[in-house]
């Protein structure tokens, strides 16, 4: 039967997970990273859509009141 080392097995086990720890760190910074981006896009398509009818009426309800006061 083979001897197993124990203290090496332990230090190989430790640091494999220093290892999978590092890759997760970097892994959810680059997902917050893209989740910022993101979320500024969603921002802005929101405030347009939102924003876009009142402009359209407004600009009718200017257009009507010169034809209004022209006549």
């Amino acid at each position: 039967m083979k001897r197993i080392n124990i203290k090496k097995e332990v230090k190989k086990i430790k640091d494999k997970t220093l290892e999978t720890k590092e890759k997760i760190k970097k892994t959810t910074k680059k997902v917050k990273e893209v989740v910022k981006i993101n979320h500024k896009k969603i921002v802005q398509q929101a405030l347009l859509l939102f924003l876009l009818p009142f402009g359209i009426i407004l600009s009718f309800g200017y257009l009507a009141w010169i034809y209004i006061f022209k006549k």
